[in-house]
């Protein structure tokens, strides 16, 4: 008897450990972390008409999305300002006033200026707040350049979740019941235990997986992703760009210093290299061509130094 329920309990958790894995891999396509980012390309106008309904509106919950609906929300803004910086502490400001957070955010340089990057970030906010939240974003920004709104509904995974997870709790239970009927026995069969051991722990390993995997999708369900881009608008760009007088100013100091030196190089070379060699070289040949001048006008005759006289 005991035999024949240990083979039944192992082949019942095995039948649902397989099915909840199952059932894991054809989900894996929502697996976000789950969550399809809003196609960029889409316009906006195509896309505010699938919205997933507001849930502060009870007229639409109750009929479009029943009441017990979970849906995932996503939307992407593209947006221009004369200030980023500004933007971007205000957008903040709005999100957290709103029980969101900032998730992330970069900033980068732009090419018509370094004091008003383009910045990029990730916004959660709770999904019941979405609407009301990205028009007020939409009110902080000069233009909306692009805009998309995405929903996933995920009841179905979430439902089946929730049917896995009550099957394996209950299966965990009869195991470890299993198991302390086997440690009763006065002579235990060690490799029942082992057997009975090994099933709890798949049970418990799976359970913990789709707990992680409900806790994740409670989670974007609860705060919709809004991710935004901020670009500087034309307000932004400098009146003259590219002229910069400082630097100008440095380079001709530069160069004015790299003349100098070059100057004082050629003097220290002429001074230390090129007058000793001249001096050993035209020395000897300066002083014996004077000894020849003097040789030459000594022996030269005195009536030969004088020329004719005048009228003669």
């Amino acid at each position: 008897m005991r035999k024949s329920r240990l083979i039944i309990g192992i082949l019942l958790a095995l039948s649902l450990i397989v099915g909840a894995c199952r059932s894991g891999e054809a989900t894996s396509d929502t697996d976000l972390a789950g969550v399809p980012a809003a196609d960029p390309e889409q316009p906006a106008d195509e896309v505010l008409g699938r919205e997933a309904p507001d849930v502060t509106t009870p007229g639409v919950l109750a009929v479009a999305t029943g009441l017990d609906r979970k849906v995932i929300r996503t939307a992407q803004l593209e947006l221009t300002s004369p200030d980023t910086r500004r933007t971007f502490d205000e957008i903040t400001a709005v999100v957290e006033a709103a029980g969101g957070y900032v998730a992330n955010a970069t900033q980068e340089p732009t090419a018509r200026s370094e004091d008003h990057p383009l910045i990029s970030l990730e916004v959660r906010i709770p999904a019941a707040a979405m609407t009301t939240t990205l028009g007020r974003i939409e009110q902080l920004a000069d233009e909306v350049t692009r805009k998309s709104i995405g929903s996933q509904d995920v009841t179905e995974e979430f439902t089946d979740l929730e049917a896995q997870l009550t099957n394996l709790r209950a299966l965990e239970v009869e195991l470890r019941d299993l198991l302390s009927e086997v440690r009763s026995e006065d002579k235990a069969d060690a490799n029942e235990l082992l057997l009975v051991f090994d099933q709890i722990r798949q049970t418990r390993d799976e359970i913990e997986r789709l707990e992680g995997r409900r806790q994740l999708l409670a989670d974007l369900v609860s705060l919709a992703t809004v991710r935004i881009t901020l670009t500087p608008s034309a307000v932004a760009e400098p009146i003259v760009t590219g002229w910069q007088p400082l630097a100008a100013a440095k380079d001709a100091l530069r160069g004015t210093v790299a003349a100098l030196q070059n100057l004082a190089d050629g003097i220290i070379w002429v001074g230390l290299f090129l007058l000793p060699i001249l001096a050993v070289v035209l020395i000897p040949v300066g002083g014996a061509t004077w000894l020849a001048w003097r040789i030459v006008r000594r022996r030269r005759p005195v009536g030969a130094a004088t020329g004719p006289e005048p009228g003669m």
